[in-house]
């Protein structure tokens, strides 16, 4: 596990091209993209651990990601998702391809699964929905559409600011007509099947809004991004921020944890650098901001000359409400458990908009959704760390042997009744190093 670099207040002194507030995938991406075109670039993270949602936590054997469960297309190096990690990574960054089996949908009465690759998905589904292949066809035909046009819509934030208003009406009119509608409009004129609705949105959890209030886009994005499986990081999540940011490094950037962001500084009607909130001021002609439209317009752009303009605009901006995560640490091995890595979302029943507004009304009512992840069972890092601990704890219980065990005639010794309690303890932690997290 990599150790971060703390922000010290002589490193002020420095001179930078590019300050990046935050150390999540978009500082991160940004940070080496403008490295490798000569930039020099400096990362502050308020946290004590960089990556935002990539980094892990460990708390005694065990370790868990905190939001990378698994992603889609990697496994193909062609595919313009492996590219760009690969050139942000150096190609350091290893994937590992999860079971065919991705996702798994579950209701109480039934469950559905989502197995790759894509040729799959019709068959399956009208294994589950007879004689709805036709229907289906249409549904991927209209989520490859969505997911083209985001093409123009995306490319059109990318070109200067001119050009950018010039062509605005042209490179987003084909991607409005589907981001403006609900999944739950879309789906329901397909297929006019509530049962079809739920099994179909059953991802609903990785873009964080149920049917009838999420944007078709979104839903489309999600669901092309996965047909044809999902894979998990070799050495779990925090290899994507460690190799990330040994590449940054190595072109000559900095990236430094526990280094808060107080305020961005504004001089003359331009960016001018950041105040920490230590007091310490750094100045660079560019300042981008990793931390999110809230934090970044709310305080960090207070003292702005046009904060009131930017106040009005986050009155529109509503925030979703929050996910509860459990980590739990199983004293086993996913052999053991005969456990596959297939994703589980659980559901109380198939109307997802019903199941979140009743849990919001009654907190005690079953929760809408439940989303089963096993790092572990996804990483082939583990295991073979796992076997090696074990390895090289069962030597250290046979030396303990040696050393306390009574002598038998042969030579050799035993455990007996009187084991001394090091040696004891020595087996019980080459026992405890089977741990699945």
């Amino acid at each position: 596990m990599k150790k971060w670099l703390g922000w010290r207040p002589e490193y002020a002194n420095e001179k930078y091209d590019v300050i990046i507030i935050g150390s999540g995938m978009s500082g991160l991406t940004a940070g080496v993209l403008l490295a490798r075109h000569g930039k020099k670039v400096l990362i502050l993270e308020k946290h004590f651990k960089a990556g935002g949602w990539t980094h892990t936590f460990r708390r005694e054997n065990y370790e868990w990601d905190v939001g990378i469960h698994y992603i889609g297309e990697v496994h193909s190096k062609r595919s313009p998702v492996r590219k760009l990690f690969d050139v942000v990574s150096d190609d350091k960054l290893k994937w590992h391809k999860m079971d065919d089996n991705y996702d798994r949908i579950i209701f109480p009465d039934k469950e559905y699964n989502l197995t790759a690759p894509r040729e799959r998905f019709i068959p399956d589904m009208a294994e589950y929905f007879p004689g709805t292949e036709d229907k289906l066809a249409k549904y991927l035909q209209i989520v490859d559409e969505s997911v083209r046009s985001g093409q123009n819509y995306f490319g059109n934030k990318a070109l200067p600011e001119w050009l950018s208003s010039l062509s605005y009406p042209f490179m987003t009119k084909k991607y409005f007509k589907y981001s403006d509608r609900t999944t739950k409009d879309v789906l329901m004129e397909i297929f006019n099947d509530k049962k079809m609705l739920g099994v179909l949105c059953g991802q609903w959890g990785d873009h964080g809004l149920p049917p009838a209030q999420s944007s078709f886009a979104m839903h489309a994005a999600v669901v092309r991004h996965y047909l044809n499986g999902g894979n998990y990081p070799v050495g779990t999540s925090r290899q994507i921020a460690e190799t990330v940011s040994d590449n940054l490094e190595n072109m000559g950037g900095k990236l430094y944890v526990h280094a808060p962001v107080e305020e961005i500084l504004i001089s003359n009607g331009k960016t001018a650098g950041v105040r920490l909130t230590g007091g310490e001021e750094i100045y660079a002609p560019i300042v981008i901001s990793s931390a999110g439209v809230i934090n970044t317009y709310s305080k960090f752009l207070r003292n702005a000359p046009n904060f009131e303009g930017y106040s009005k605009q986050l009155q529109t901006v509503s925030q979703t409400p929050s996910y509860v995560c459990l980590y739990m640490g199983l004293k086993t091995s996913p052999e053991k458990l005969q456990d596959k890595n297939t994703n589980l979302w659980i559901y109380p029943g198939d109307n997802h908009d019903e199941n979140l507004e009743n849990y919001l009304q009654d907190r005690d009512k079953e929760f809408p959704v439940i989303y089963v992840s096993f790092p572990s069972a996804k990483d082939p890092a583990y295991m073979a760390e796992l076997y090696y601990n074990m390895r090289k704890h069962v030597r250290k219980c046979r030396a303990a042997v040696g050393q306390f065990g009574p002598r038998l005639p042969s030579g050799g010794r035993r455990w007996g009744k009187g084991t001394p309690p090091r040696a004891a303890k020595e087996r019980r932690q080459a026992q405890a190093r089977l741990l699945y997290g």
